[in-house]
C-alpha cells in the first residue's frame, strides 16, 4: 500500500514538474523571440543610421571639395585678372621703372618758395633802417657830416643790393618757371607711357586703356617744351612779351592738369575692375583770365603783376604736391596687387 502511494506521489510530482517545464518553455521561446526581434530591429536602425551618416559624410566631402575648387578658381581668377600674357617678373620690371620716374620728381617738380619776393624788400628795409639811424646819430654826433656820409654810403649799398637782387629774381624766376614746366611735363609723359605699357599687360578693359592713351597723346601735343632763354631774351627786348609768358605758364599747366584728371578718372575705372583702388586727382590750378590780369597790372602800376607772378609759383607747387601723393598711392596699389598675385 505504501509503495503504491509513493509511486502515485512520485508520478504526481513528475507531472507537476513536467507541467512546469511545459509552461516555462513557451515563455523562454517568447523571450527569445522578443530578444531576436529587438536585435533585428536594433540592427536595422544601426544600418539606417550608418547609411544616413555615410550620406552626410559624402555630402560634406562633396561640399568641401566644391568649396576648395571654388577657392582655387578664385585664386586662379585673381592671378588671371592681373596677368595676361606677360610674366609677373616683366610686370615688376615695368613697375620698377615707374618708381624711378616717380623718384625723379625730386629733380623735375621743383617747389619754389613764394618768399623769394621778400629778398629785395629785405634789402630796402635795411636801407630804410640805416637812413633812420643815420638821421638820429647825426643829430647828436659832434661829427654829423661824417656820420651822414657813412649812413648815405650804407643806404646806397643796400638799395643797390636790393636792385641787383630784384633784377636777378626778374631774370631767374621766369627761367626757372619755364624750365620746371618743361621738366614736369616731360617726366609725367614718361610716367604715363610706362603706365600704359603696364596696363596693356594687365587684364583690364582695353577700351578704357585706349581712351587713356588718346588723352596721353593729346597731352603730349600740348606739352611741347618752350625755350626759357629765348623767352627771357624776348621779354627784355619787348616788355609786353612778359604778359604772354605769364599767360602760357598758367594756361599750359591748367590744360595739363585737366588732361591728368581725365586720365585718373579712366584709370580708376579700369583698375577697379581688377580690385585695385586709387585716389582721384583733384584740380589745383584755376584758369585765370589773362585779359583781366593784364588790365589789373597796368592799373596798379605793375603791383598786381607781383601777385600774378606769385600765382605762377603757388599753383604749380600745389599741383606737384598732389602729384607726389597720387603717384605714390598708385604705385603702392599696383605693387600690392602684383605681390598678391605672386603669392
Amino acid at each position: 500500500m505504501l509503495i503504491v502511494i509513493a509511486v502515485a506521489v512520485l508520478s504526481g510530482l513528475g507531472a507537476i514538474i513536467t507541467d512546469l517545464f511545459a509552461i516555462k518553455m513557451p515563455s523562454i521561446e517568447v523571450g527569445n523571440l522578443e530578444t531576436a526581434t529587438f536585435h533585428t530591429s536594433s540592427s536595422e536602425d544601426r544600418s539606417e543610421k550608418e547609411a544616413i551618416l555615410t550620406s552626410k559624410r559624402s555630402e560634406y566631402e562633396s561640399f568641401r571639395s566644391s568649396t576648395q575648387k571654388s577657392e582655387n578658381r578664385k585664386e586662379e581668377s585673381k592671378r588671371e585678372t592681373v596677368l595676361q600674357v606677360t610674366s609677373l617678373e616683366e610686370l615688376m620690371v615695368l613697375l620698377k621703372h615707374l618708381k624711378e620716374i616717380h623718384r625723379d620728381a625730386d629733380r623735375t617738380d621743383a617747389i619754389i618758395s613764394p618768399w623769394i619776393f621778400a629778398w629785395p624788400f629785405m634789402f630796402l628795409g635795411f636801407a630804410l633802417l640805416i637812413a633812420l639811424l643815420t638821421a638820429a646819430s647825426a643829430s647828436v654826433s659832434p661829427y654829423p657830416s661824417e656820420v651822414g656820409a657813412i649812413g648815405f654810403a650804407s643806404i646806397v649799398i643796400f638799395i643797390g643790393a636790393a636792385l641787383v637782387v630784384a633784377v636777378g629774381i626778374a631774370v631767374y624766376l621766369p627761367y626757372k618757371l619755364i624750365k620746371r614746366r618743361n621738366e614736369h611735363f616731360g617726366r609725367t609723359l614718361k610716367f604715363y607711357r610706362t603706365l600704359l605699357d603696364l596696363l596693356k599687360h594687365m587684364k583690364v578693359d582695353s577700351g578704357i586703356v585706349n581712351r587713356i592713351e588718346v588723352t596721353v597723346i593729346d597731352m603730349e601735343q600740348e606739352s611741347q617744351p618752350r625755350n626759357p632763354f629765348l623767352w627771357i631774351l624776348l621779354e627784355y627786348l619787348f616788355a609786353p612779351v612778359t604778359f604772354y609768358v605769364y599767360h602760357f605758364l598758367n594756361k599750359d599747366f591748367y590744360k595739363h592738369e585737366q588732361r591728368e584728371i581725365e586720365i585718373y578718372r579712366n584709370l580708376r575705372i579700369a583698375l577697379s575692375e581688377v580690385g585695385i583702388s586709387i585716389p582721384q586727382m583733384n584740380p589745383t590750378i584755376p584758369s585765370r583770365s589773362t585779359i583781366l590780369y593784364i588790365i589789373a597790372t597796368l592799373l596798379t602800376g605793375g603791383v598786381f603783376g607781383l601777385y600774378w607772378l606769385y600765382t605762377l609759383i603757388k599753383d604749380p607747387n600745389e599741383h606737384f604736391k598732389q602729384h607726389r601723393y597720387v603717384e605714390s598711392e598708385l604705385i603702392a596699389a599696383i605693387e600690392r596687387a602684383l605681390r598678391s598675385a605672386k603669392t
